[in-house]
Order: C-alpha cells, then sequence, then structure tokens
C-alpha cells in the first residue's frame, strides 16, 4: 500500500480536524475517497476536501471516541509516514450530465469534504443551493469559503441540529 507524509493536523473545534498530506502525485477526481490506515492496518475511507489541481491532499474527519482510525489520525505530527490506498469512488458531485445545470450541495458534518473537493477544483461552478448540517456551530468546516462561492442567487444556509435554519449570508 502506497504511503503519504504528514504535512499537519489542524484542529477546528474540539472533535473535527483537518488531516493535510503531501500528495506526492496522487491523482484524484472530486468526490473520491481514498482508504487512510493506523499502524494496525486498520483502514477507513476518507473523502479528499482538497482541489484536484491542489499540492496536497487535505481530509475533514471527525475524531470518533474509541474511533481505531480518526483518534489514531488526531495524534499525527508532521514528517509521520501513513499508508493510503489508491483514490476510488463514484461520487460526483456538480456533475449532472447536462451543461449549465445547477447543482443542489446538500451535506452534515463532515460530509461536507466531496463539495470542498469539487468547489476547489471547480471555480466556475456555481451551486444552485447549498445546505449544510452541522451539531454546532463550531463543527462547521469551510463557512467562508462556502460563503464566497455561493452566488449572489443562492441561499447558503446552516442547519443547526435541524431544528433552527441561520442563514449565513450572500455574496
Amino acid at each position: 500500500m502506497p504511503t503519504a507524509k504528514v504535512s499537519e493536523v489542524n484542529f477546528l473545534s474540539e472533535d473535527i480536524f483537518e488531516l493535510v498530506l503531501e500528495r506526492d502525485r496522487v491523482e484524484f477526481q472530486p468526490g473520491d475517497c481514498l482508504a487512510i490506515s493506523n499502524s494496525d492496518g486498520v483502514s477507513r475511507p476518507y473523502s479528499v476536501s482538497s482541489g484536484s489541481r491542489e499540492p496536497h491532499l487535505q481530509f475533514v474527519i471527525r475524531r470518533m471516541p474509541g474511533g481505531a482510525v480518526s483518534e489514531w489520525l488526531a495524534v499525527r505530527a508532521p514528517g509521520d509516514e501513513i499508508e493510503i490506498s489508491e483514490p476510488f469512488g463514484w461520487f460526483r458531485p456538480g456533475r449532472s450530465g447536462e451543461p449549465g445545470s445547477p447543482s443542489v450541495l446538500v451535506a452534515t458534518g463532515t460530509g461536507i469534504a466531496p463539495f470542498l473537493s469539487v468547489l476547489r477544483s471547480c471555480p466556475d461552478l456555481e451551486p444552485a443551493l447549498c445546505l449544510y448540517g452541522v451539531r454546532c456551530l463550531a463543527d462547521a468546516v469551510g463557512l467562508d469559503y462556502l460563503r464566497e462561492r455561493c452566488p449572489l442567487s443562492s441561499t447558503f444556509a446552516l442547519l443547526k441540529w435541524l431544528r433552527t435554519l441561520y442563514f449565513l449570508g450572500f455574496r
């Protein structure tokens, strides 16, 4: 299995962190996952959140209590080597098959990762609507970037506990 070097582990909240790896010629499409393994060979799939032309691989991960891989990844340090799979997947957000068709992005929690990847990879894509649900505001990833990428005709909404709708901004 190929390996990648850890560049950074950035905690965005108590449980959510971004894992940044050196890219080293890994080619992927927005929506792809990589299986990342801990030192015992246990692996979990994580969606890539970086753009396909960016110089690093980035992942948004929730540290799960007792999680065999997420807890192990949360304590990695720059320079650590970790095992990764080749990219795989079939989820292709933003691709309806018809040029110019509007895209609606709906995600919860760390499930925003493939949408961040497609937005970073396709600068001309303007989603018609982006709905993003999180447990609490601190768990929301990339809010400023998502606000920036939503056109005037779009609404970026944050669903908190799926009870209250907050409109966080328009461009």
